[in-house]
């Protein structure tokens, strides 16, 4: 095994009961950022561009957790990403499949039509939603919003396949 390996100081600092302070130091590292705030009190006084640079942090600790299949970790994580910034589609995007693999599909799908509305020109919105929509047996759904990721991104070889794929399945060639 890799010393140097995330499993492998996951499982040492798990036992000494400091992983969270090994995320902390993880997520900063990669944002390059230190960033703390643990007083509630003080969220409404934090100034725009320093709410930005602490739900990114808390979007890539949301992103360290679900590489370790920690989901509760990685929705809390979410959860506070959106709390201080709720208009970046991409931690929508993220919460929503955390729930889609948790299998809480009402709250994966009001995140994805979340982000469809705060982006309507994200193609990987769309994916996404039709992805969900696909997984979940709603061929229609899901072949219009593929269309639409289509439409928007017409040189992604993926959503086209994804398009070819489900007409297929559904029979509408």
């Amino acid at each position: 095994m890799n010393d140097l390996s995330f499993s492998w100081h996951y499982q040492r600092l798990q036992e000494t009961n400091h992983f969270y302070n090994y995320l902390d130091y993880t997520a900063l590292g990669a944002f390059g950022q230190l960033v703390y705030c643990q007083n509630v009190q003080t969220k409404s006084k934090i100034k725009n561009a320093d709410r930005s640079k602490i739900s990114e942090y808390y979007y890539q600790k949301s992103v360290l957790c679900l590489k370790e299949f920690l989901f509760d970790c990685a929705i809390e994580n979410g959860d506070l990403a959106i709390e201080f910034n709720s208009s970046v589609s991409k931690y929508y995007l993220h919460r929503g499949s955390i729930f889609r693999k948790t299998d809480q599909n009402e709250k994966a799908l009001s995140d994805y039509n979340t982000a469809v509305k705060l982006s309507p020109d994200c193609a990987e919105c769309f994916y996404s939603r039709g992805h969900f929509f696909d997984m979940n047996e709603l061929n229609k759904q899901a072949i219009n919003d593929f269309i639409k990721a289509v439409k928007l991104a017409p040189r992604n070889d993926a959503y086209h396949l994804r398009l070819a794929h489900i007409y297929n399945e559904s029979g509408n060639y």
